[in-house]
């Protein structure tokens, strides 16, 4: 049986957030993002780190929850790539069955947070199972509203989706 949490999460508030795919920008290595090493308990509850679920990657589409209706960030990399935990937690949803997202996981974390994973081409981790920080979870792919191969990456506090990048450190 799922959580409250997950059920609210999965149901009413689920963003279909991925629309048009541009690939546009350059291929970047996470070591050189220079965002956030931790996250600060009093601005956000969490007193941990969230890492790139992605090792190598290009962003083809930003954060635009108001302007272009997209709650999440697009990475592009090969089909194939692994794609890794941003943080410890419980895997509360892996497969299909929500528009528009195709292959997907969503990882529940500490403090309400909740990390999505979509477009996957494979999904290693199963409902219920426990996972660590950066423990490969799936691998890049283009299911379901996808136009083109990328990961789409959504970072969630209770059902209000937040910009992943703010949250993002490269160690």
């Amino acid at each position: 049986m799922r959580p409250l949490f997950a059920i609210v999460l999965l149901g009413a508030f689920f963003s279909t957030s991925c629309g048009s795919f541009k690939p546009q920008g350059r291929f970047l290595d996470a070591s050189s993002f220079r965002g956030p090493s931790t996250i600060s308990s009093s601005s956000h509850g969490l007193s941990s780190k969230f890492y790139f679920p992605l090792k190598k990657f290009r962003i083809s589409r930003g954060f635009a929850p108001q302007r272009l209706n997209h709650f999440g960030v697009d990475f592009v990399a090969p089909r194939g790539t692994p794609v890794y935990s941003a943080h410890a937690g419980k895997v509360i949803f892996a497969g299909r069955g929500f528009s528009g997202y195709g292959k997907l996981v969503v990882v529940e974390h500490p403090d309400k947070y909740a990390s999505f994973y979509a477009h996957l081409h494979h999904i290693s981790v199963k409902e219920g199972q426990v996972i660590y920080p950066k423990q490969q979870v799936g691998q890049v792919g283009a299911t379901g509203n996808a136009r083109g191969v990328h990961l789409h990456f959504e970072l969630k506090i209770g059902t209000k989706s937040v910009d992943p990048m703010k949250f993002l450190s490269r160690h």
